[in-house]
């Protein structure tokens, strides 16, 4: 059960951090 938590923790964390590289890189791309 705690594993379990733990990996679904893990995939929330880098779907954000993809959500934050994917929202940077677009307010770089129109930037310019």
């Amino acid at each position: 059960m705690l594993l379990i938590t733990i990996i679904k923790y893990n995939f929330l964390m880098k779907d954000k951090i993809q959500d934050k590289k994917k929202a940077s890189f677009m307010l770089t791309f129109f930037r310019y």
